[in-house]
């Protein structure tokens, strides 16, 4: 049984299963390994770790300690409760001169789709010349990254699930670019739920492209380095920041945001943060808003220290660090964007058909848009019909059950949202 305690009642002998917030990434080596020492316990303290889950015997006892079971039925719970909160809000005024993406459609959100792919393969290129440059003493072409940047905020103008679908399920290795590519196409689909808008949103996208310029200073070797980090190599690794922000300084025409997300996107709300500790409301809006969307992508992608997360499950631990970690108001904000049933996550109906999510749906966070890919009696569908949820929310059946386990036989949610 998995159950989650505080690290004060963390003891030697104990086998750690996972760490509550957004932890170091040294941390991973604990994963499934009996604590040895008290030495080892006060290094997690120190690492700002404050709560954890332990895998226990069934009668052993914590003071109260909750299920893992019970922590992800209160964190559904939670997600759950989104739709309602939704409902309550006055919709967002949309200027006139600034439209909202085009109405969604199975016809326009496919042939946006293979366009937003060559859109990012262009950026991914750009951006790996970027980094290139910053490892050569060489210049980053600003022009080159803007405009890239443009032709990403139109598609995200247009279909923003197109893109949303790409960042989250395609090249998610352990790639610099890609990472930066990914952060700029999350960062603009969540700055626009915020209002923003034209220019400035494509700046925040500029933003996410060169915000870890820094770690190309970085050897590759510690980047990739699944131990222990040494104090030295932790303190190189968070210097990067600051090479970050040396390299957009000598940049002509860089703004104040580009410096602000690049300077922010790793503080924390709780101050566990770096490089300045910064805490609460101290945290500029943007800068609060990147730390959700780096510690998304990041999760979502395979790291050499630690496997990746699916989207849904991802959510459900950016909302159960928000106290900690991240504004809950502003947590609560980017699931909304996101879905509480991601694209590409895989979810099996009350009348047992199982189908893929092909997009969010608006204000409807429970009923998204679906290509259904097996049918009542598990046999796979090769062209599935594709189901708006919410227009069938009265028929017996057409609500979503539980996020099925993987079959044997795994289905590519990348293959199935080109089809």
């Amino acid at each position: 049984m998995i159950k989650k305690i505080s690290i004060d009642q963390l003891k030697p002998g104990m086998v750690i299963q996972s760490f509550v917030g957004n932890w170091p990434k040294e941390t991973g080596q604990f994963f499934s390994r009996t604590i040895k020492n008290q030495t080892e316990i006060s290094g997690l303290k120190s690492k700002g770790i404050k709560e954890l889950f332990i895998q226990a015997g069934d009668k052993e006892a914590y003071g109260g300690a909750s299920t893992a079971k019970d922590v992800e039925a209160a964190l559904e719970a939670q997600l759950a409760a989104l739709e309602e909160d939704d409902e309550e809000e006055e919709e967002e005024e949309i200027l006139p001169d600034e439209p909202s993406s085009e109405p969604f459609s199975e016809e326009a959100f496919t042939k946006e789709l293979a366009h937003a792919e060559n859109l990012q393969t262009k950026a991914n290129e750009i951006v790996a010349k970027a980094l290139e440059a910053v490892q050569t003493g060489g210049k980053v072409d600003r022009v080159a990254v803007k405009d890239a940047v443009n032709h990403l905020r139109d598609s995200v103008m247009r279909q923003e699930q197109a893109l949303v679908g790409l960042a989250m399920l395609k090249n998610k290795g352990n790639h610099l670019f890609s990472h930066s590519v990914n952060m700029s196409c999350l960062l603009m689909v969540f700055f626009k739920t915020l209002g923003f808008r034209g220019d400035k949103l494509a700046t925040v996208g500029t933003a996410g492209m060169l915000h870890d310029l820094g770690m190309a200073k970085i050897p590759p070797n510690i980047i990739a380095k699944k131990g222990l980090l040494t104090p030295p190599e932790r303190k190189l690794v968070q210097s990067h920041v600051e090479a970050t922000l040396q390299q957009l300084e000598s940049i002509p025409g860089i703004t104040e945001l580009e410096l602000r997300i690049a300077a922010q996107h790793h503080e924390r709300w709780d101050g566990s943060g770096y490089p300045r500790k910064l805490t609460g409301q101290t945290i500029n809006r943007e800068g609060q808003a990147a730390t959700l969307v780096d510690t998304f992508e990041a999760i979502t992608s395979q790291r050499p220290y630690r496997p990746k997360l699916d989207a849904h499950t991802a959510l459900k631990r950016i909302m159960s660090w928000g106290k900690q970690a991240y504004d809950p108001k502003l947590t609560q904000q980017f699931v909304k964007c996101i879905g509480v049933y991601p694209i590409g996550t895989l979810v099996r109906l009350k009348n047992n058909l199982i189908g893929m999510v092909i997009s969010n749906n608006g204000r409807h966070l429970l009923h998204p848009i679906i290509r259904v890919v097996m049918d009542q009696t598990g046999k796979r569908v090769t062209h599935g019909k594709w189901l708006n949820l919410a227009d069938l929310q009265d028929q017996v059946g057409y609500h979503i059950k539980e996020i099925p386990t993987p079959g044997k036989k795994k289905i590519n949610p990348l293959e199935q949202l080109s089809r």
